[in-house]
């Protein structure tokens, strides 16, 4: 089975249609070499980052913060 199919399977388990799930699919690994290129990280530690991300969005819970700006971050403080 290819990472392509492993990871629409995946998709598909976590409840998307088979149509999103391979679009889905492409996109991952799309990011997947991003990633590895920009953080310079392996391939499969890029991977593993990103699959661990999509689970955890799926079950609610809230990624870890980076120390990146941009879009997303929190400039709040308490009062």
């Amino acid at each position: 089975m290819t990472e392509f199919e492993q990871i629409t399977e995946l998709l598909i388990r976590l409840g998307a249609s088979e149509i999103l799930a391979k679009t889905m699919a492409s996109q991952i690994q799309k990011r997947c070499d991003q990633w590895a290129k920009e953080r310079g990280m392996s391939r499969d530690e890029a991977m593993t980052q990103l699959l661990q991300r999509i689970i955890k969005g799926r079950n609610g819970e809230m990624p870890m913060r980076d120390n990146r700006s941009g879009p997303g971050a929190s400039s709040q403080t308490e009062i």
